[in-house]
């Protein structure tokens, strides 16, 4: 656990509602978030834990479409692959933003301002196609919200 993440992620909640995604469940609020500095988060209380989900997909990517209910959402986590894209491309009615982290590196700078970029574009652009799908952004932007978004996240 990295506590430099418990900033990061709270400068992110400005563009995001952050939610714990992950098979520690409610345990994550007890021996994760005091470990980085998070507060209390909702969670996704899975129902399937296979490890095949539809087509071929991550089993959490279906639970993650019905939680989010049509709205954006970003998603990072080290078991995304080609499939869980196209299933969200085909599935899911609003903006995603599928991120891969390695396992064995975790969370970078790059992961982040991603995050953050990704929100700002897509809250400029809201309902274009071009913010549908995207799994990259820039980091650099002439929009001064996107600007002092990014400092803030790389001075954490």
């Amino acid at each position: 656990m990295n506590p430099e993440h418990g900033p990061k992620l709270l400068a992110l909640a400005e563009h995001f509602e952050l939610v714990w995604a992950t098979m520690w469940e409610h345990d994550a609020n007890e021996f994760i978030a005091p470990q980085i500095g998070l507060p209390e988060l909702p969670v996704i209380e899975w129902v399937n834990t296979k490890r095949l989900g539809p087509d071929g997909t991550f089993w959490k990517t279906a639970e993650l479409i019905e939680h989010a209910a049509g709205r954006s959402f970003a998603w990072v986590d080290d078991d995304i692959t080609t499939q869980d894209r196209q299933y969200t491309r085909r599935h899911h009615s609003g903006a995603a933003l599928l991120r891969f982290v390695h396992p064995a590196v975790g969370l970078t700078d790059e992961d982040f301002e991603t995050l953050a970029a990704w929100a700002i574009a897509k809250a400029g652009v809201e309902g274009s196609a071009a913010s549908k799908y995207m799994c990259s952004a820039e980091t650099g932007s002439s929009s001064t919200a996107a600007a002092r978004s990014l400092d803030k996240i790389k001075r954490r």
